[in-house]
Order: C-alpha cells, then sequence, then structure tokens
C-alpha cells in the first residue's frame, strides 16, 4: 500500500480488482444469507492474456456441463459508467451492455533470405523484405464492416447523446470516423469496433551489426469481426507479399449475439428506464444460470458460451473498483461501518430475493 488509498502492482486492474470485488460481494451475500434467483458461476481462470488453452478453453471443452443454462456474463469491460456529453453539452452517462466479440487473430510473420556478411549485402535480405511487410501492415486502411451490434451501439450512442444523423452516415470509413468521433469520450466504446485491426507488435532478427541474418520474424495482433474472417485472410496474405509467410500463433473465433435476443433485448429495455442511457457493445462470454438450484453457490468454472449481455454492476462499494488510468493502480475506497451490507439489503430487496438460503 502507499500512503494514498491505491494497490499498486502487476494485474491490479486487470484483473484482480474485479476478482476481489466479486468475492467480497458474494461472502456478503452468504453472510446477510440472501439467495439470488439463478445460480451464479465464479469463473476465475489465470491465462487469459496468453492463449486460454489451460483456463477458459480447457473448462469449456472438457467441463462444458458447469455451465448448462448460462446466459450472461459480468467481467471486466462492461457495466462501467461512461461520462460523456450531449449535443448541447449536458452531462450524460452510459452504461454498455455487451453482446458480441471480435475473434483473435495472433500471428507469426517469417521471411527468408540469404545470409551473410554485411559489407557484401545479398539482395534477398530477410530483415528488408519483413520490414516492407509489416511496414504494409501498419498502414492499410481496413475496409468498413458493421455488424447488427455495431450498428445497433452506434444508433443508441447517437440517441443517448442527441447527435444528429444524416442520410449516409454510416456508408464510408470517412463518414462513420465523422459520425464516431462527434460522440467525444463516447467515442473509443465502438471506434475500435468498425472494421478488422491488424498491429505490429514484434520484431526480431540477427544477432550482430556486420551479419546479415538468413531469418527475420514478426509478431502482429489481429483481430476480426464476426462474418470478416475469409477477407482477413485474403488480406494478409496481400499484405505479406511473395517473400513473407504467416500463421496463426493462436486464434479464436469471434461471436455474436443477436440485438435482439431474448438475453440482450430485456437488458437494454431495463436499462433506458433507470438511466436513460445504454448502448450496445461489442463483446460478451456466458456466466449465470437461468434455473434455480437447491446447491446454494455455484462451483469455480468459466463462462465461453456466446450470450446476450454482460456488465450489470452491483451496487454500493462493489461498484467503485472501475478502471484506473494504468494497468497497474486500483483506487481502493471503504464504506463506512455497516454502509455496504445496508446498502446490499436495499438492493436485494428490489430484486424480490428472499432471506434466507433456504427460502427460496
Amino acid at each position: 500500500m502507499t500512503g494514498a488509498p491505491s494497490l499498486w502492482g502487476r494485474g491490479a486492474v486487470d484483473m484482480k480488482n474485479t476478482v476481489g470485488m466479486v468475492t467480497a460481494v458474494v461472502r456478503y451475500w452468504a453472510r446477510l444469507g440472501l439467495r439470488p434467483r439463478r445460480d451464479i458461476v465464479l469463473a476465475f481462470v489465470a491465462d487469459e492474456e496468453d492463449s486460454a488453452a489451460y483456463g477458459a478453453d480447457y473448462l469449456v471443452r472438457g467441463h462444458a456441463d458447469l455451465f448448462e443454462g448460462c446466459t450472461m456474463a459480468i467481467g471486466e469491460g462492461g457495466g462501467h459508467t461512461v461520462h460523456a456529453r450531449t449535443a448541447s453539452g449536458a452531462a450524460a452517462r452510459l452504461y454498455p451492455i455487451s453482446a458480441a466479440e471480435r475473434g483473435s487473430a495472433w500471428l507469426t510473420l517469417r521471411a527468408y533470405g540469404t545470409a551473410g556478411h554485411g559489407s557484401r549485402p545479398p539482395r534477398d535480405n530477410a530483415v528488408g523484405a519483413m520490414a516492407a511487410a509489416v511496414a504494409r501492415i501498419d498502414q492499410h486502411r481496413w475496409p468498413l464492416h458493421l455488424t447488427p451490434v455495431t450498428r445497433s451501439a452506434i444508433d443508441a450512442i447517437a440517441h443517448a447523446l442527441e447527435v444528429e444523423r444524416v442520410a449516409g452516415d454510416t456508408d464510408t470509413n470517412e463518414a462513420v470516423d465523422a459520425l464516431v468521433a462527434r460522440f467525444g469520450t463516447a467515442a473509443s466504446l465502438v471506434s475500435a469496433t468498425v472494421r478488422n485491426s491488424a498491429a505490429p507488435t514484434m520484431l526480431s532478427a540477427g544477432y550482430k551489426v556486420n551479419v546479415v541474418p538468413g531469418e527475420a520474424t514478426a509478431g502482429v495482433d489481429g483481430r476480426v469481426l464476426p462474418g470478416s474472417r475469409e477477407r482477413f485472410e485474403a488480406t494478409m496474405d496481400a499484405l505479406t507479399g511473395d517473400h513473407v509467410e504467416w500463421e496463426y500463433a493462436h486464434g479464436s473465433p469471434p461471436v455474436e449475439a443477436p440485438v435482439d435476443s431474448p438475453s440482450s433485448t430485456p437488458c437494454a429495455r431495463r436499462s433506458w428506464p433507470t438511466t436513460r442511457r445504454a448502448w450496445w457493445s461489442r463483446c460478451a462470454w456466458a456466466a449465470g444460470r437461468t434455473r434455480r438450484s437447491s446447491r446454494g453457490w455455484g462451483s469455480t468454472a468459466t463462462a465461453s458460451r456466446p450470450c446476450g449481455c454482460r456488465g450489470r454492476r452491483l451496487p454500493g462499494a462493489a461498484a467503485r473498483g472501475g478502471r484506473a488510468g494504468t494497468a497497474g493502480r486500483t483506487p481502493v475506497r471503504r464504506a463506512g461501518a455497516g454502509q455496504f451490507p445496508a446498502r446490499l439489503r436495499r438492493w436485494a430487496r428490489t430484486k424480490g430475493w428472499g432471506p434466507t438460503w433456504a427460502s427460496r
């Protein structure tokens, strides 16, 4: 701990803060004898930033029964408050509800050439071929690809912020960028989801300045929207050219729930009267069963079935963690003595939850 009420450390924001908040909320539920109307499955896995092969992917493939009936997810990406301004300058608050997720395409690029001495450079230089390919990827302007979820998000944000629409404002890259820019602080909520992307992130070649290496490698982080995988791969073939080959180091498929699905529509409809600001976002995975059970709280598990929404936040102190400005710092705020349980009890009563575990 520092002198200020903050916690510093690797992963303090992604994801230890959320894990701590979720665990604290469930503990308070148990202490107060509150029982929700549906099972709650807690999912804690450690390799989301790698491949998820030994975490979420393993649980889904080998233990899918843990998620029978799951329709919704509450994760760190959604449900937070987005402070924005309407076209007239009035303050507005938006609350993201997620309904789709771009697929990941982590690529490894390789170029081969003739090794030699720097004083007698070969014409087929692997470093030059790789540098040219990486530059083409970096400078490429990906075509517009609006999914139904993204279109709905743009429409809802524009409506909430009272942004005037014109005919054709989602027909071209330039038109969409101009429209989204008018969303102000809310622009980042959809700006990355209107087209595929590929960002060069790694380069490696050679071991000595006067030696021409015979191989160069690069890493590219690609993100693929639903329905655009083939176009993405064809574009990568064209951008890498004849002298650079590429392959998937890791890939996950994009997922999308219909914007009028049974899970999505009720959540958005409930959000509007309460917050007056709601929108459809870009990513969702599943957790939270629809059926009741006498087993009490669910086991530690994960959530990887496409669903309609995520990000509904709990009240009181649990809702305050949020994302901080850096990946390693989480603000720590304490509720007054007895304040959090009292808030939670009032909130639970509005949901019709029973007073004891055995009562429902």
